[in-house]
């Protein structure tokens, strides 16, 4: 569980430097830097929930849900042009 969240802890911080460097375009690294954060965010709501933290794995998995909103919202509004 850990690796997997070293994983994609790294993968987002390394997307989100791409993007402010200038390296990607934003539209391509902000959506999957904030998918991979979304991920993170339900590893670690696992990983509190199997704890006892059940109250803070509810908060946590509800910030990757509104993560996931924002970035479907982003992704239709673009593609139907609303």
């Amino acid at each position: 569980m850990r690796k997997c969240k070293l994983i994609f802890s790294i993968l987002t911080v390394i997307l989100c430097v791409a993007g402010l460097l200038h390296i990607l375009p934003n539209d391509i690294t902000l959506p999957l830097a904030l998918f991979f954060l979304g991920i993170t965010l339900l590893i670690d709501a696992k990983a509190s929930y199997d704890k006892g933290a059940k109250w803070y794995a509810v908060i946590l998995a509800g910030t990757a849900l509104f993560v996931y909103v924002i970035i479907f919202y982003n992704l239709f509004s673009r593609i139907f042009g609303f």
